[in-house]
């Protein structure tokens, strides 16, 4: 596997698995964790990828931000989950 895929892959590994053990402890998703990780992947694409790297995790970023947007509104979960999977979207990019 790539260095260009296997980092992405491992950060969004262990954010989901600090992500997933907050929320089963506190039932919470919190922003000191969606925050930096949205941040940190888009700069990792801007520097790794130059600007098409920075678009393609923006667009995975809205595209994992829009997934959850609907169910949020509707009650079905909360807004920790919808930034996770906007930050996770950053890190895996729209391919």
């Amino acid at each position: 596997m790539s260095p260009a895929l296997s980092v992405p892959l491992a950060v969004v590994l262990v954010a989901a698995l600090i992500a997933a053990a907050t929320d089963l402890w506190k039932f919470k998703v919190y922003n000191v964790l969606t925050l930096p990780l949205m941040a940190t992947g888009l700069l990792y694409h801007g520097v790794v990828g130059g600007m098409a790297g920075l678009s393609d995790a923006g667009v995975g970023l809205l595209v994992g931000f829009g997934a959850l947007l609907i169910p949020h509104l509707m009650g079905g979960m909360g807004a920790g989950d919808v930034k996770l999977m906007a930050a996770i979207g950053a890190w895996l990019g729209c391919r």
